[in-house]
């Protein structure tokens, strides 16, 4: 089955009119998440292999301080309407499917620092419900919640080194939060990242 990008990339020029315009209604611009630029060719096997410069270095102060979340890295999207948990969860699982650097896991390989990309990765997002907690103290739960959330540590050699919570916060309002280890995205992959999982979920 095609992904996503395979399919917008082979439409027809009336074809892919039509479909901006109705992303452009909904404020979606398909140029800004990268769909027309030539992908970078995922390396094609799963076997260990060298980190980076930044990677090495992001891997050896885990390694001296495995107490710290300092490289946790985290965003929100406040969400209004209702929200589809199945098509969300989908949506989340199609990018990462794509994306090798969020399957990835590090691990000493004969006394050196390995990238270790797994084949397949099925991510989960655990719902809160906030309803119920009174109003006056519900914005201070919630903001208590999610600074527990994106401390939590990641274990570099097992992973995931991606993981989601989302928050209902009322019957038509939820916020979605995302956290990420630094040595596998950045701060401009954000914006990347929802983006494309707005087009996803739409």
């Amino acid at each position: 089955m095609k992904s996503l990008t395979d399919r917008i990339n082979s439409l027809s020029d009336e074809q892919r009119e039509l479909l901006e315009k109705q992303l452009k209604k909904k404020n979606v611009d398909v140029n800004k998440i990268g769909i027309n630029k030539e992908m970078i060719n995922p390396r094609g096997h799963t076997k260990a292999s060298p980190l980076s410069y930044d990677q090495e270095r992001l891997w050896f102060f885990n390694r001296m301080h495995p107490e710290s979340h300092t490289y946790n890295v985290y965003g929100a999207a406040r969400l209004t309407g209702t929200v589809h948990h199945w098509a969300l969860e989908k949506s989340i699982n199609e990018i990462v499917k794509r994306h090798e650097a969020w399957r990835t896991v590090f691990d000493s390989v004969d006394g050196q620092a390995r990238q270790i990309v797994l084949p397949e990765l099925q991510v989960t997002v655990p719902e809160v419900d906030l309803r119920l907690v009174p109003n006056e103290t519900r914005n201070e739960e919630l903001q208590r919640q999610m600074k527990e959330e994106v401390q939590r540590l990641f274990d570099l050699k097992k992973g995931p080194l991606i993981r989601f919570k989302l928050f209902h916060v009322s019957n038509t309002e939820s916020m979605l939060v995302m956290t990420v280890h630094h040595i596998v995205i950045d701060r401009i992959t954000f914006s990347i990242f929802f983006k494309e999982l707005s087009l996803h979920y739409q």
